[in-house]
Order: C-alpha cells, then structure tokens, then sequence
C-alpha cells in the first residue's frame, strides 16, 4: 500500500507539472536503442512469468536524439508496464522502433484484449480506466500513466496514439522528431 501510494503521490506531481507547463527536461543526446534494450531487460522476468513472448522488433542502428533520457524511458516503462499487465498468459508484446524521415516512431503491440472503440479517444485522459472483466487489473493503476506519457511525448514534439481492435490486441504508437541540438532542439 505504500508502494501504491508512493506511486500515486509521483503520478499526481507529474501530471500537476505537466499541465501548468512547468514539467522540466534534461535533454542530452539519447541512443533509442539502448533506452528499449534496457527496458526490455526489466520486464524479461514479468514476461516470463506471464509466458509473454517480449519480442524487441527495433532498427539496429537508429539515431541517437536530442531528449530528456529518463522521461523516455519512463514513458517506455509505462506502455511496456501496461501491455504486460493487460496481455494474457502466453501472449506476445513487440516492441518496435524505426526512422521514418526526420522522426522515429516506437509501438508497442500486445496479443491483449483490445480497448473497445468507445474508450479509445478517452485512454489518454487523466483518471480514465477502461473497465474490463478482469477487475482486479484496473485497481492497480492510478489512470495517470498515459496522460503523463502523452505530455511527455508533447513536450519533446513529438506525438502519441493508439490502435486497437477488441479482442486482438493493441498498439500503442509514439513519434518522436529527430532533432538537432541546435536550432529547435
């Protein structure tokens, strides 16, 4: 229970910052593909237990990028967090990251069971949780984990959405622009 609050507590003065604009980045130069390695690797041992095949579907060689490493990570941790929470026994989550022009774009895709069509454009506002059968699921979480991801994303100037068809999975999709320090960076 202190756990969960200590949580709660973090979420709350994320999404507080967040929305008066005075959430702080410390860019520096990002390697993308270490950042997902090294997520991948802290949910090895949640997927195995889970049987979740945790497939990484990255480029080899993307650009590093002008960001804030921890909140990119964090953002990571929280989609990754979900889809092992809401993917099956056995299932399968991909994580995949590639350079499309002057952005990259990561998607997270899991076998779960989907977000119904009428909760998808709610799924990134503040305390919204999708009710599903499994209750127990919806009470671990504070309903903060996706605002304070798509701020983040919107901070760095990039942009995030989600795919989803009930009963097949979803896909949580974020682009980032590749930026230069210089200039807009």
């Amino acid at each position: 229970n202190i756990d969960r609050l200590g949580r709660l507590i973090a979420d709350l003065l994320d999404i507080s910052r967040i929305e008066s604009g005075k959430i702080e980045l410390h860019k520096q130069d990002t390697d993308l593909t270490s950042a997902i390695k090294d997520v991948i690797g802290f949910f090895e041992c949640s997927a195995r237990q889970k049987k979740i095949n945790l497939i990484n579907l990255c480029q080899d060689t993307l650009p590093s990028i002008y960001a804030d490493t921890d909140r990119i990570i964090q953002v990571l941790t929280n989609l990754v967090g979900n889809a092992i929470k809401f993917t099956p026994i056995s299932g399968e989550i991909s994580i995949a990251a590639n350079l499309s022009d002057e952005t990259i774009k990561i998607s997270i895709m899991d076998t779960g069971a989907g977000i119904p069509k009428l909760d998808l454009g709610k799924v990134f506002d503040k305390f919204y949780q999708i009710a599903g059968s499994d209750k127990t699921v919806q009470k671990e979480g504070t309903g903060l984990g996706l605002p304070i991801c798509k701020g983040i994303i919107e901070k760095h100037g990039g942009r995030i959405w989600v795919e989803s068809e009930l009963g097949k999975g979803s896909k949580f999709i974020f682009q980032l622009p590749v930026k230069r320090r210089f200039g807009n960076g």
